[in-house]
């Protein structure tokens, strides 16, 4: 079945010149093509599965644009639709997509050879939950994921909680008990209850302060346990605040305003010491907002259309 053509007013890219490529030839095109980068055949014995798997581990789950022949019917701009001008006159049998920042990834066959192409992708500027909105944070964080419910990582909380020298909020231990350790997007990582290399075991206390006269930036401190962390407040008044994921550029972490933990709002630290920004009530709920507003700070929705989660073995 051929692509029916998209946006006739657009000119198609001219193809490179017909040759052998390997997977690592593809795997270059699309992480250094700037888009459009119009399609590159792979070598004849190259499987769609291995090249998918490999795109998999750098960009996440993909979608499924062509299968058997026929095209997603629902398919549009938000989910890969401008990889369609691109194929403009092929005979695609299958098509998968990945959204990257700028990028629309595509790999997929055409007479029994797989091929890669790179569209480019509006930065998305609203909201987008395709989650039942009924459903809590977590669980939209789940399915964001592409998971289960099922609690496969059991924890000993009271063993934890005594260590720390408070509760923790009942969402954060559902996300560990369902996720274990990892990391979002391969850019968000969720702070584990123990020791799981290369993941730091929960426990990272800090106090933010008034700025210092004549300094620049936030005023943070560094504690090994909540009793230092509440008696730099009672020297200095301050807030209170335990780490419980990181990325490249911000630490996410709770304000301990009491004992209560499932009234503790999250804040952003961004890693320089130079802000942070208020992320919602709850940890499942700053979560939830950077998989589907790419207006947040350290938004992951500015970059990928679909979500997901890799263990260390990932």
């Amino acid at each position: 079945m051929s692509v029916p053509p998209r946006g006739a007013h657009r000119s198609r890219p001219e193809a490179p010149p017909a040759m052998h490529h390997s997977l690592d030839d593809l795997l270059q095109y699309v992480a250094k093509g700037t888009p459009p980068a119009p399609v590159l055949l792979g070598d004849p014995d190259l499987e769609l599965t291995d090249l998918v798997d490999a795109l998999s581990e750098h960009y996440g789950r993909p979608r499924t644009l062509y299968l058997d022949g026929e095209a997603d019917p629902t398919v549009n701009d938000r989910t890969g639709a401008p990889l369609l001008d691109l194929l403009d006159g092929l005979e695609a049998e299958a098509l998968r997509a990945w959204s990257f920042s700028h990028k629309w990834i595509g790999a997929g066959t055409e007479g029994g050879r797989v091929f890669v192409a790179v569209a480019e992708r509006v930065l998305p500027t609203e909201p987008y939950d395709p989650t039942p909105p009924g459903a809590s944070y977590a669980e939209r964080v789940v399915e964001l994921a592409g998971w289960t419910m099922d609690r496969t990582n059991p924890v000993d909380w009271a063993e934890v909680e005594a260590r720390l020298g408070t509760s923790l909020p009942a969402d954060y231990k559902q996300l560990v008990e369902v996720f274990g350790a990892g990391v979002f997007d391969d850019w968000i990582s969720l702070d584990q209850p123990h020791q799981v290399v290369p993941w730091s075991p929960l426990g990272d206390f800090r106090t933010l302060h008034e700025p210092k006269a004549h300094s620049w930036g936030l005023n943070i401190e560094w504690h090994d346990t909540l009793d230092e962390a509440r008696a730099a407040c009672s020297r200095t008044p301050g807030k209170i605040l335990l780490c419980w994921a990181s990325c490249e550029h911000a630490v996410f972490c709770w304000h301990l305003t009491g004992p209560d933990p499932e009234r503790w709002p999250v804040l952003a630290l961004s890693e320089d010491l130079d802000t942070s920004h208020p992320m919602g009530a709850s940890a499942s709920e700053c979560l939830h907002r950077l998989m589907t507003d790419p207006r947040a700070p350290y938004s992951l929705a500015r970059h990928f259309d679909r979500h997901w989660f890799s263990g260390p073995s990932a």
